[in-house]
């Protein structure tokens, strides 16, 4: 008698999928390693999940070339993207220098080209800057990248993963800023960065505007006076069936639009790789507090 109640109650979850938790999985939602874009991840998984809707995370799982492949195999659903990186790594174009029109060709090629819908900015950016020491921006008389270059400082380089990936970017600096470099670059990730720079291992560095460190006292942001650094903004990317096996999910999502400014991502990321705080509470707390 019990095994026919087992057979059928397997049999009752098959009928009834995917509303039977048995095999639903969720909705799989996926991020980059980074402490930015795995907290956009969390806090769009949270906002589903207070719709009642089941959220499977893949937070950490490594590139936009990863992402996209596992959005288009069918493997995520939806995944936090930057328009930086969708232009330039995804699509392999030219950076667009203007962010709405950045946000159109995105939408548009996404759409055409791999079926998948563009959501619009989320508020945030993490658009390139150049942070040094204040103690030495202080003593060489400079606030922008045309100061710094003109300076007698040599300059040591401490970059981005993402930074290094595009290949013209050091290239910008030296062409267009002049701006000569004692030796190579290093490659580090987020606090590393600015721990090499207080360590003295490199003298300036590329963060972005939405580093959990930037707004510290002894650093330094040098402005881009020549507008070489092309914006960045936060947008989600999703699989068109999400939407239509998911009635609703979309204006779910879109309660986010404009929601999420640098200000507030830099400070939660600062709250995680600072204050090593939880990444799913800090995610609650930015739900809770702005009442989304």
């Amino acid at each position: 008698m019990k095994i026919h109640c087992r057979v059928s109650l397997l049999l009752t979850c098959l009928l009834l999928y995917p509303a039977c938790g048995l095999f639903n999985k969720g909705i799989r939602i996926g991020s980059k390693g980074s402490t930015e874009h795995q907290l956009v991840a969390e806090i769009a998984a949270q906002l589903l999940e207070k719709s009642n809707l089941r959220v499977d995370r893949r937070l950490g799982l490594g590139d936009s070339g990863i992402l996209y492949a596992a959005i288009s195999s069918g493997d995520l659903d939806l995944y936090p993207e930057d328009s930086l990186s969708a232009v330039t790594l995804t699509m392999k174009e030219t950076p667009i220098m203007d962010a709405s029109a950045a946000f159109e060709r995105i939408r548009s090629e996404y759409a055409r080209q791999y079926g998948l819908r563009v959501l619009p900015y989320l508020g945030a950016s993490n658009q390139t800057v150049m942070v040094v020491l204040k103690s030495l921006a202080e003593k060489g008389g400079f606030s922008n990248l045309s100061g710094a270059a003109e300076s007698k400082v040599q300059w040591q380089l401490g970059m981005t993963p993402d930074f290094a990936s595009r290949g013209d970017s050091q290239g910008q600096l030296a062409v267009t800023y002049k701006m000569q470099q004692r030796y190579g670059a290093i490659t580090l990730t987020g606090v590393e960065l600015y721990k090499a720079l207080k360590d003295g291992q490199v003298n300036i560095i590329t963060g972005a505007k939405s580093d959990g460190m930037i707004s510290d006292a002894e650093f330094q942001r040098l402005d881009d006076d020549k507008h070489i650094f092309p914006p960045s903004n936060f947008f989600v990317i999703a699989r068109e069936s999400l939407f239509t096996s998911n009635p609703g999910t979309e204006a779910t999502l879109g309660r986010l639009t404009g929601k999420i400014s640098t200000e507030e991502l830099s400070r939660m990321v600062r709250d995680v790789e600072v204050a090593h705080r939880d990444l799913a509470a800090v995610a609650k707390d930015f739900l809770v507090r702005t009442g989304i």
